[in-house]
């Protein structure tokens, strides 16, 4: 899968399964939490950045550049029609978020919003603080509203394709 990557590209991760995979009890509680509320088996969202490496910020950590072999359990999306230069934009754009903290504020509203089925007046967007999801829509500039999207919603993302290896002929 590594082989299809491009800069720009979002990686949509099926955390129930990594962490399951990794014993990893506390973030399988977290993935399953996140995949319940949103309906969605992707509970974390990264933007491969090249060269094996991503951009991305988890719970309890900054945005921070990192390894791809820190994921697996992933699926490839990619922004259909995006020029070179607009997934180097994005790029760009999150290596400059680098070492901002989590948005907790409009993680806890997309839970309240998902588990009441209605609109909650949640914090304003925080241009300082970014969860995975918000981070990625963003450096992309996907939706009109950032700083609600979850990871199962930049799958479902108009323009937003999943990358699939080539079949051997």
């Amino acid at each position: 899968m590594e082989e299809l990557l491009e800069p720009g590209d979002i990686l949509l991760v099926r955390g129930k399964e990594l962490h399951r995979r990794r014993r990893e009890w506390f973030r399988l509680l977290i993935s399953t939490t996140i995949a319940k509320l949103t309906k969605s088996e992707y509970t974390h969202a990264a933007m491969y950045i090249g060269r094996d490496m991503i951009v991305d910020v988890d719970v309890r950590q900054l945005v921070m550049q990192r390894p791809l072999a820190d994921l697996d359990c992933y699926d490839v999306y990619r922004v259909a029609g995006a020029t070179d230069e607009d997934r180097q934009l994005a790029v760009y754009f999150c290596l400059s978020q680098r070492k901002r903290k989590y948005d907790y504020g409009a993680v806890v509203a997309i839970a309240l919003q998902r588990l009441t089925g209605r609109a909650i007046a949640g914090p304003e967007e925080d241009p300082r603080k970014w969860f995975c999801s918000e981070l990625v829509a963003r450096a992309l500039r996907l939706s009109c509203s950032p700083w609600l999207v979850t990871p199962g919603d930049l799958a479902k993302e108009q323009g937003v394709v999943k990358v699939e290896p080539q079949k051997a002929a």
